[in-house]
């Protein structure tokens, strides 16, 4: 079965979308690191479930795309997403959901907890 150039080019493209999403997930990861404090077993597992994650996306994408084969530019493609994301964006959105647990953090220490009275 013959693939067409375009469409080799749209799952290119759409598999460089992918790739930019898996890194905003790690990115979601790094953040949830932040806020429970670094614990090297939680780490741990978090890295084998974002592996595990990754793989799932990646082999159904290649099962719906090229009926389950491993085309090499499907590979490329995510690894560009992921990169273009991580070096461009992905900095900028990182330091902002880092300024918002950091922000988070600090009212939480400054503001006492509400405490109900027991009439």
């Amino acid at each position: 079965m013959e693939i067409s150039l375009i469409s080799q080019i749209s799952f290119f493209l759409v598999s460089a979308v992918i790739g930019a999403a898996l890194s905003l997930l790690f990115d979601v990861f790094r953040v949830i690191n932040i806020i429970l404090r670094f614990n090297t077993k939680r780490i741990f597992f978090e890295d084998v479930t974002y592996f595990i994650l990754c793989a799932v996306m990646t082999f159904m994408y290649l099962l719906v795309v090229a009926q389950g084969e491993i085309r090499f530019y499907i590979i490329v493609g995510e690894t560009v997403g992921w990169l273009i994301y991580r070096f461009s964006i992905g900095r900028l959105i990182y330091k902002c959901l880092f300024s918002t647990v950091e922000f988070g953090h600090k009212i939480s220490k400054v503001r006492k907890p509400v405490r109900e009275h027991i009439c």
